[in-house]
């Protein structure tokens, strides 16, 4: 129905609306956010695509603008921090579905 993107980099939130406009996408809308507490939806999946350590400092915010039961896909995370990575999951309660590999970097599907 509709997307909320956040990013903190003024260019990337530039380019990012650029390319809503050249696909013709009418249902995302861009916040600017320093961290995830300044952060006031509901969403039903969360991609997260960054590194590790910024989705480490953020995890404590996931049940703030996450609904029960939703999706988190989390990219950017390189194969060796997988053990390390899915250790921190389990400190929040959140699942594992799928941990799927290619050149070295990692996707993890979970559920909170």
């Amino acid at each position: 129905a509709s997307i909320v993107a956040i990013d903190y980099d003024d260019w990337c939130i530039e380019n990012a609306n650029e390319n809503i406009v050249a696909n013709g996408c009418k249902k995302i809308k861009i916040l600017k956010a320093t961290d995830c507490s300044e952060i006031k939806v509901k969403a039903d999946i969360l991609l997260a695509n960054i590194n590790l350590n910024i989705i480490k400092e953020n995890l404590k915010y996931l049940e703030s603008f996450c609904k029960t039961g939703s999706t988190l896909l989390f990219s950017g995370i390189l194969y060796s921090d997988v053990e390390n990575f899915k250790n921190i999951l389990f400190q929040y309660s959140i699942k594992i579905q799928e941990i799927a590999e290619k050149d070295n970097w990692v996707i993890i599907r979970a559920t909170l």
